[in-house]
């Protein structure tokens, strides 16, 4: 009885908690403008297809099928593709690359098994890796120290003065503002 209750129980712990490996990669939902900033970066005016050709071509919506579990980085590239474009010469050369490919099923699995790391990527970074300088951190940045400091002092009159819930207000009242306000920054 008992044998069979843990057994039930290791079956269930097994489901619930795979590992890396079987777990499949979150979902993560980029933006348009996310998934565009390589293609924003590396732009070449001459060859790109403006927003209005692209929004009438319907490749937004083209491009979500297409980028079925992706990673971002996946995305990102193929943007840069649909948007910019192949010379004939460089489309006979990645048509040959996605044939070969898909002639040796085992290289494709080990492709697939290599990249999957990826696909856990929650943030891009293609604007910081690119684009010339990283974004600079506001001079107030250097005293954020000191909000943490100030809630736990406001913590302790809350516990020993009546009206001590006003201070811990104040504390709080910054760090839920710079948290709304710059929370998009900040992952970054």
């Amino acid at each position: 009885m008992i044998r069979s209750e843990l057994a039930r129980l290791q079956r269930l712990f097994r489901h619930v908690v795979k590992r890396d490996a079987e777990r499949e990669p979150p979902s993560h939902f980029f933006t348009p403008e996310e998934t565009g900033r390589l293609h924003r970066i590396t732009l070449d005016a001459r060859t790109a297809l403006d927003e209005q050709t692209w929004h009438d071509l319907l490749l937004p919506a083209y491009e979500e099928q297409l980028a079925q579990g992706t990673s971002i980085f996946g995305r990102q590239v193929l943007h840069r593709h649909l948007r910019a474009g192949l010379d004939d010469a460089g489309c006979a050369v990645l048509g040959e690359r996605l044939r070969g490919l898909l002639a040796d099923p085992a290289r494709l699995d080990a492709l697939n098994l290599a990249l999957r790391p990826l696909r856990y990527a929650e943030t891009e970074v293609a604007g910081l890796l690119f684009e010339g300088e990283a974004p600079q951190a506001p001079a107030w940045a250097g005293f954020i120290w000191v909000l943490p400091l100030l809630l736990v002092m406001s913590l302790g009159l809350l516990v020993t003065q009546p009206l001590g819930w006003i201070a811990t207000l104040a504390a709080v009242a910054p760090l839920m503002a710079l948290q709304i306000s710059y929370h998009r920054r900040l992952e970054l």
